[in-house]
């Protein structure tokens, strides 16, 4: 072997290491670290898109525009006992399998009436193991709250004031309501 040959080989076998660890597929970091969830990208986007299922976007925002998925997860990695925490994981991983085994597809490859019709049974709630009902129903809730907790709701949908709100001292009274009138 002559050092030309032995060079060439060295170079392949090093552009091969090198591009090798890019050429397997990882999965996607979740955009948020959380504490006690472990939870990669492709299981974020699963549950931002079943929370865009609960609250869709309409003429308003839906739960995704304004990050109630967000505050879903944050509210069940901080204020979820450790075991609550453990079904949520788990019932999500055992939806998956479910999605999987019966569509053959994960749940952000299936099509929008797929993905309707999977949060419907949820919904329904019949016939599920108890993990991936309690999965559900904690997204749900959490979901709800985080949406209705978000700047949007409480600025354009119902109008929230402060504490004492707005004292009216002087008005005038027009009429006699008939409960004082005797």
């Amino acid at each position: 072997m002559n050092r030309r040959s032995a060079l060439r080989t060295l170079m392949v076998v090093t552009a091969g290491v090198t591009l090798l660890p890019s050429c397997v597929q990882r999965p996607r970091k979740a955009a948020v670290a959380y504490k006690h969830l472990q939870l990669n990208g492709e299981e974020e986007d699963l549950l931002a898109t079943m929370a865009a299922i609960i609250i869709p976007t309409t003429t308003t925002p839906g739960a995704k525009e304004t990050g109630a998925h967000r505050f879903a997860l944050t509210m069940i990695d901080d204020c979820c006992s450790a075991k609550d925490q453990e079904q949520f994981q788990d019932g999500l991983h055992k939806f998956q399998a479910m999605v999987k085994e019966k569509d053959g597809s994960t749940f952000g490859k299936c099509t929008p009436a797929q993905q309707q019709q999977w949060v419907a049974m949820l919904n329904d709630g019949k016939s599920l193991p108890h993990n991936v009902d309690a999965f559900y129903h904690m997204l749900k809730r959490y979901t709800i709250e985080g949406f209705t907790g978000s700047q949007y709701f409480l600025t354009k949908v119902r109008v929230y004031e402060l504490v004492p709100s707005r004292f009216h001292g002087c008005i005038a009274v027009n009429k006699v309501s008939p409960s004082i009138d005797n």
